[in-house]
């Protein structure tokens, strides 16, 4: 049967109506509409099966078939008993369409999709009584109750009808003590869990055992303020130095300055590495910024205003440093670049770079060791520098021995001269990096990379300067052959304490 199901226009072609009289495609609907021809409705969609509504209007609407002639009635008798009286008008027209053809023989896609809805018939009993039938079909099955009085048989259909609705979009009724807002939320949840492994209830479980509310919702532009006020008062304390609060400050406010508005407790994953990635840092950058806001969050979780550190799933980026890979100066340059700085500025900037490459003092201007460095510290008779712990960046007071060349300088251009760090600095700097392409620790890893070739030791390059191994090993070691560390401690000022005035050319 499901071949045979056509839809409206097929059926006013089918042949079943008399040629020259076919119903127009309006009429056709119409007496769809009015439930006159058997039909089939699946979702939006009507079907007609030709043969059922051919045999429709010969037995209901008594019509002959096309080719069959119209015959005429024939008048009753006279002797002839008077005829039963049929149905009225009214009570033929509400007759409920029958299909010849059973339900179950109906298609997968079509079966339990009558299209008779539900309506109200009225009728009178044998006994005489008039009663009130609800009909129609509800998930396949035929539904047919009577009731006494038609407010009865209304509410009933409106009930049918709502729940006819309902198995189209496959809902039910159910009696629950849960708002709308709250069988929402339910449904909601069973669609996000739906491909999921465990129940609802497995879920909710899990949240209430391991979930607990913040103390406090602090907003994200409020809790950055109060923990840079923290690091600020441990900086006045001497506890954090000048460039770490910086960064702090830096990248803290860059965060809030996102959703100063937003809750603490409402910063997630996506917020964090939305921050991290800004701007598409490479990863040193991104693994820096990381540990300004590990920093943060730490600080809110021991405050209560987070209950977990969305941090834990986003790990540092790994980078991959071949030893030998720090940026050095060869004897050479280094030899070059001192000669220079001889006929550079009256060799004003000469005892800071004689100390940054021969002594390996990490160069930071103004927050670093040669900036905090006196000329007391310097004790050429002893053949040291003494660096203390507050001038120290680790915080760790040590002993750097003064190498010859070293010495040398020192005495060509004596400290009580020649200020360890002059005026306009950072203007001489760029000139500097300009012509002889400088770079952020360039001599203090040049130190570190010579002393490590000539005396063979990695662990008193550690202590002389200020670090552990393993950080010299990953960071600032460049392979040295030992001719070229002695070559590059073999360097001694050429003008001998007279330096010359001229500079050179920028």
């Amino acid at each position: 049967m499901a071949d045979s199901l056509t839809d409206v226009v097929a059926l006013q072609q089918s042949g079943i109506f008399a040629l020259g009289h076919e119903p127009s495609i309006r009429t056709l609907r119409t007496w769809t509409k009015l439930r006159k021809i058997p039909h089939y409705r699946v979702g939006h969609f009507i079907f007609y099966d030709p043969a059922e509504v051919a045999a429709h209007i010969r037995t209901k609407l008594r019509i002959p078939a096309r080719g069959e002639e119209r015959k005429p009635p024939v008048p009753p008798r006279s002797d002839a008993p008077p005829a039963a009286p049929g149905p009225s008008a009214e009570e033929t027209e509400r007759e409920p369409v029958k299909s010849d053809q059973p339900h179950e023989r109906l298609p997968a896609r079509l079966r339990f999709r009558r299209s008779e809805g539900f309506r109200i018939l009225k009728y009178t009993n044998p006994s005489g009584s008039v009663a009130y039938r609800v009909s129609g079909w509800l998930r396949g099955t035929r539904i047919r109750r009577n009731f006494a009085t038609r407010a009865d048989a209304e509410a009933e259909l409106q009930l049918l009808t709502v729940q006819a609705t309902q198995a189209d979009a496959e809902l039910r009724t159910a009696v629950t003590r849960l708002t709308p807002t709250q069988l929402s939320e339910t449904e909601t949840a069973y669609q996000r869990i739906k491909d999921r492994p465990h129940s609802l209830l497995f879920y909710v479980e899990h949240a209430l055992e391991r979930f607990r509310e913040p103390n406090e919702c602090k907003k994200l532009g409020a809790a950055v303020n109060e923990y840079l006020a923290a690091r600020r008062h441990e900086h006045d304390e001497k506890l954090l130095s000048t460039p770490y609060l910086e960064n702090l400050e830096r990248g803290l406010q860059e965060l809030a300055k996102q959703s100063p508005e937003l809750a603490v407790a409402e910063l997630t994953g996506p917020h964090v590495v939305t921050f991290l990635e800004l701007r598409h840092p490479s990863t040193k950058t991104f693994n820096n910024r990381r540990g300004v806001v590990s920093a943060f969050l730490n600080y809110c979780l021991q405050h209560g205003w987070i209950e977990s550190n969305p941090l834990a799933r986003i790990p540092a980026r790994r980078v991959r440093r071949p030893r030998g890979a720090a940026k050095t100066f060869s004897a050479a340059q280094t030899r070059e670049f001192m000669q220079a700085l001889e006929t550079f500025a009256d060799g004003r900037f000469v005892v800071y770079f004689a100390l940054a490459f021969f002594a390996g003092i990490r160069p930071g201007v103004p927050h670093g060791e040669m900036s905090r460095l006196t000329p007391s510290a310097v004790k050429l008779d002893e053949g040291v520098i003494e660096i203390s712990a507050e001038v120290s960046k680790v915080r760790e007071p040590r002993k750097i021995v003064i190498q010859p060349n070293l010495a040398a300088w020192l005495r060509a251009y004596p400290l009580d001269r020649f200020a360890i760090v002059p005026d306009h600095f950072q203007e001489a700097r760029t000139k500097l990096t300009a012509r002889f392409h400088l770079s952020h620790d360039v001599t203090r890893h040049t130190f570190i990379s010579m002393f490590v070739a000539k005396f063979r030791s990695v662990g008193e390059a550690a202590l002389q300067s200020g670090n552990s191994e393993s950080i010299i090993r990953r960071h600032y070691l460049d392979s040295k052959s030992k001719a070229e560390a002695e070559d590059f401690f073999s360097i001694v000022p050429a003008n001998r304490g007279t330096p010359g005035a001229r500079a050179f050319a920028d």
